[in-house]
């Protein structure tokens, strides 16, 4: 709307959308808490994607992640303590998880190659990715806690999500 991505809300039941973010560079890939009183999204603040918390209505707005490289695909776990993300150093794309409490990260995979597009199970332990290791890419689950990969069918795919 003005030349800058940003995150508005719009009324499910229609209406004027209210911008929420309006900082210095891009905004996007918002994701609910599994409350709703919180969004994470994707921030540039320094020209490379980072990821951002706000509270609902656009207020506390607050840095998360800081590189190195770039984070994105933020999705909250069901409890709403962590965040699974995709970040990219240099040539390789793996997933890791940010303790939202104590700010700890956690790399549930370490390349080489491309594994992104992290969904939490319902139950929280696992996440399922999207993977090219092997001999094509595909679906793997991914053991939240030790990052122990396990393929699920055969064949491509694309941006897994849980039934919930």
């Amino acid at each position: 709307r003005d030349g800058n991505p940003e995150v508005y809300l719009v009324p499910a039941a229609g209406g004027e959308a209210r911008r929420l973010t309006g900082a210095a560079g891009a905004d996007g890939e918002p994701a609910w808490s599994p409350d709703g009183a919180r969004l994470a999204f994707v921030c540039t603040p320094e020209g490379h994607r980072d990821l951002c918390l706000m509270s609902a209505d656009g207020t506390g707005r607050r840095r998360v992640t800081d590189g190195p490289g770039e984070e994105f695909h933020p999705g909250w776990s069901p409890d709403g303590t962590r965040l699974a993300f995709q970040a990219v150093r240099g040539e390789n794309y793996d997933v890791e998880v940010l303790d939202l409490a104590s700010g700890q990260r956690m790399r549930l995979t370490d390349g080489p190659g491309y594994d992104g597009q992290p969904d939490w199970a319902p139950d929280g332990t696992r996440v399922a990715v999207i993977s090219d290791r092997g001999d094509s890419e595909g679906l793997y689950l991914l053991d939240a806690a030790t990052g122990a990969a396990t393929r699920v069918g055969t064949g491509q795919a694309l941006d897994p999500h849980w039934r919930r």
